[in-house]
């Protein structure tokens, strides 16, 4: 039994705006993919 909360990050509660920043990172990720799929099919095809 653990007599101590356990003390890792991942437990612990994040801000809002690191939940932001990640959602905005993922989604201008996800707008390059889609960017870089249709220029080499412009380009190729």
């Amino acid at each position: 039994m653990i007599a101590e909360p356990a003390n890792c990050p991942l437990l612990e509660p994040h801000d809002a705006r690191d939940r932001k920043l990640r959602n905005r990172i993922i989604l201008a990720n996800a707008i390059a993919w889609v960017v870089i799929i249709v220029m080499i099919g412009l380009v190729f095809f």
